[in-house]
């Protein structure tokens, strides 16, 4: 049922319809004509078109959020976060997963402005094209980057320099020398500040890394990665700190596999505290990462008119996957 039907059949204009629709009745619409026309749409079920209403206020009241791979669940988690803003607020939230491609990430950005969306929340590859950036401004659609920074965008982000820290002196703190790091992709943000964290620790504490290996934040990553290790270094690895969870479970499977126990001859770490952490065995010692609120508050933002950066704490959690931790 459209408007104009629905005007038709209680004799009153679609405006007075709208108005008592839209809560701006008072004064305009007489008592009795609004509980004819609320009883109406409560006994018919008319819903108001979306679509008709995005066109009259030049508003789609859309959003976007482009993931790198939204079966990794520390993204799956941060979108929650953006959808809980979105529907509380009567936001619409197209998801959009570049594969990891930063080709397919811009044509999502691309089709994203096409559709007029009100803003999008972007979890980027590396870095965003000229030609999306100017397709972007010319029709003033508000971005903010989530998790990674971009050059020229507001966003909001974990301490991943001081998680970083935290972990790596607690592991020193045990008394583990020979410690091997296996990073992401270091054309990430995340990336390069888990890894100067790492470095910084180390340097601090007078140790020099053992071997530091790249991985690209999968699980086979660090499953590949650690085999290499052990073949190149074998029981001269003291423990192998990864720059995420999932590089760390793949980790995990590698040490096994190759005859080794986690701990008590390899031990791991992790980084982004996914629930999965507390369900593998041993339990993952690693960093949590709050990917939830970092998709809320940047859902938040977006909405709002504020581009000040975002920097969210972190909290270390020890895990049975590191000598003397029980």
């Amino acid at each position: 049922m459209t408007i104009k039907e629905l005007s038709e059949l209680l004799g009153v204009s679609p405006a007075t319809i709208s108005r008592v629709l839209n809560h701006k009745a008072t004064g305009h619409v007489s008592q009795e004509k609004q509980e004819l026309v609320l009883k109406a749409v409560s006994k018919l079920g008319y819903t108001p078109s979306k679509l008709a209403q995005s066109l009259r206020k030049r508003s789609t009241q859309t959003i976007g959020v482009v993931v790198p791979d939204i079966s990794n669940p520390f993204f799956a988690t941060l979108v929650r976060g953006v959808e809980l803003y979105s529907t509380n607020n009567g936001l619409l939230c197209f998801i959009c997963d570049s594969n990891n491609s930063s080709s397919v990430e811009k044509q999502h950005l691309i089709n994203l402005v096409a559709a007029r969306v009100e803003g999008i929340i972007l979890i980027s590859t590396g870095s965003i094209d000229d030609e999306v950036i100017q397709k972007i401004n010319q029709y003033k659609i508000k971005v903010v980057a989530a998790d990674r920074r971009l050059r020229g965008l507001p966003v909001v982000e974990a301490d991943n320099f001081t998680g970083s820290i935290l972990i790596t002196n607690y592991v020193i703190s045990l008394g583990y020398k020979s410690i091997v790091y296996i990073a992401g992709p270091q054309h990430i943000s995340t990336a390069q500040d888990r890894l100067k964290g790492f470095l910084t620790s180390l340097r601090l504490n007078n140790i020099e890394p053992f071997a530091i290996i790249d991985g690209n934040f999968t699980f086979n990553s660090g499953y590949n990665c650690t085999l290499k290790l052990i073949k190149s270094y074998g029981r001269k690895i003291e423990i192998i700190m990864c720059g995420n969870d999932l590089m760390a479970f793949g980790a995990m499977r590698a040490i096994m596999e190759a005859g080794y126990t986690v701990p008590d001859e390899i031990g791991i770490t992790g980084f982004d505290g996914l629930s999965w952490a507390r369900l593998v065995s041993p339990p993952l010692c690693t960093v949590y990462v709050p990917a939830f609120d970092i998709g809320f508050k940047a859902a938040e933002m977006l909405a709002s008119q504020r581009s000040m950066d975002v920097t969210l704490p972190v909290e270390f959690r020890p895990g049975a996957t590191i000598r003397g931790v029980c």
